[in-house]
């Protein structure tokens, strides 16, 4: 096992390696990292700790792998299989991305053909890869994404490519298909139908339903005496950050009773997030239509907002109420908000017209000097 050491602000790795000049045995080395001891620094330290782990486990260690700042010599080619465990490293440890995700939506995409591990990593294979899809695509933009930062991390050109051109439908302009009030209610009433833990199954879409809450924001909130609930500032994970806390209103107030949210139903202790938790059951739902995904009921929300709050909301309290920016909310529920704001665009002008009138109008009817 490999440690890391720190000395004079300088990182290093410390571990029982071969003998540098190729003799039998071994002894500890400190290999230097070239890294200072800051935060960053010490999340390259982790990576670099368990590249070299593996190395010694698959019998793969050489010197000149760790003889130079990066790791490489000038004249030995990158392989696929280095750049590969590269960007493993970094998505796994620096940006915590889960194993699964990895495995099932990451690798899967800089590994097709022509891609040998084995061979040194070139755009040309990048070029013949992202051939697969067209720049609309959503596969081609993660993919794009994966070998840049892949290019980066192992030190080679990006080939050049087409810019990705797909976008979300909010992006376009496009309305989001959300469920209407009554296909609400049928969602949250019948999620508890031929489901493990239905009951809590049901008071979560319940509170995601009438308060327009982020998945991983529901085990967080406090349910106030007047129907109110205080949502604090939590990141993906459910960690709360030092922004403080929101306070959202039950839209409509009735379903507070219809889904009986005052009785909280905890789901069950496990370490599967909310969010993949409310999604797996959606597979077994008996009524919610396959583009429908948990932040349906959410946009549902924002939806129900606009309509009752008419012309008198404005974007900043709705942006609010939903937790994000104002910029976010007006991208986001654009076709929600436009109406309203050409409603009040002619209102407002209705009235201007008026006040000129009435204006004039007196000043006809003053009698002259």
């Amino acid at each position: 096992m490999a440690s890391i050491r720190e000395k004079g602000d300088r990182l290093y790795l410390v571990a029982t390696l071969p003998m540098k000049d190729g003799s039998p045995g071994r002894k500890q080395y400190k290999i230097p990292l070239h890294l200072d001891a800051s935060p960053q620094g010490q999340i390259k330290a982790k990576r670099r700790k368990v590249q070299l782990e593996r190395s010694l486990e698959q019998e793969k260690f050489h010197w000149d792998d760790w003889l130079s700042p990066q790791g490489l010599t000038k004249n030995k080619p990158v392989t696929w299989r280095d750049a590969i465990d590269r960007l493993y490293e970094y998505r796994r440890y620096e940006k915590g991305m889960k194993q699964d995700q990895w495995e099932k939506k990451w690798l899967p995409l800089i590994t097709k053909a022509p891609i040998r591990l084995a061979n040194p990593c070139t755009a040309d294979d990048m070029l013949a890869v992202m051939a697969s899809w067209d720049p609309s695509q959503d596969t081609y933009m993660k993919a794009y994404r994966a070998f840049r930062k892949l290019a980066e991390l192992a030190g080679i050109a990006f080939p050049q490519l087409l810019k990705p051109t797909y976008s979300l439908p909010h992006e376009r302009g496009e309305a989001k298909e959300v469920p209407s009030d009554k296909e609400a209610i049928e969602w949250v009433q019948l999620a508890d139908r031929g489901q493990p833990n239905g009951k809590a199954l049901r008071w979560y879409f319940g509170m995601i339903a009438t308060y327009g809450l982020r998945p991983h924001e529901i085990d967080h909130v406090t349910m106030l005496d007047d129907g109110k609930v205080q949502v604090p500032w939590v990141d993906s994970k459910g960690r709360k950050t030092k922004t403080g806390f929101r306070t959202v209103i039950p839209i409509p107030e009735d379903w507070i009773e219809l889904f009986d949210l005052q009785n909280k139903v905890a789901r069950p202790e496990s370490e599967e997030e909310c969010y993949r938790w409310l999604r797996n059951s959606l597979r077994r739902h008996p009524f919610v239509k396959k583009e429908w995904t948990n932040y349906s009921l959410r946009h549902a929300f924002a939806g129900r907002l606009w309509r009752l709050g008419g012309t008198k909301l404005d974007t900043y309290t709705a942006a609010r109420m939903m937790g994000h920016s104002r910029a976010v909310h007006e991208e986001t529920y654009r076709h929600h908000i436009e109406p309203y704001e050409i409603a009040n665009k002619a209102e407002e002008a209705i009235q201007a017209n008026q006040a000129d009138q009435q204006e004039r109008l007196m000043r006809v009817k003053q009698p002259a000097g």
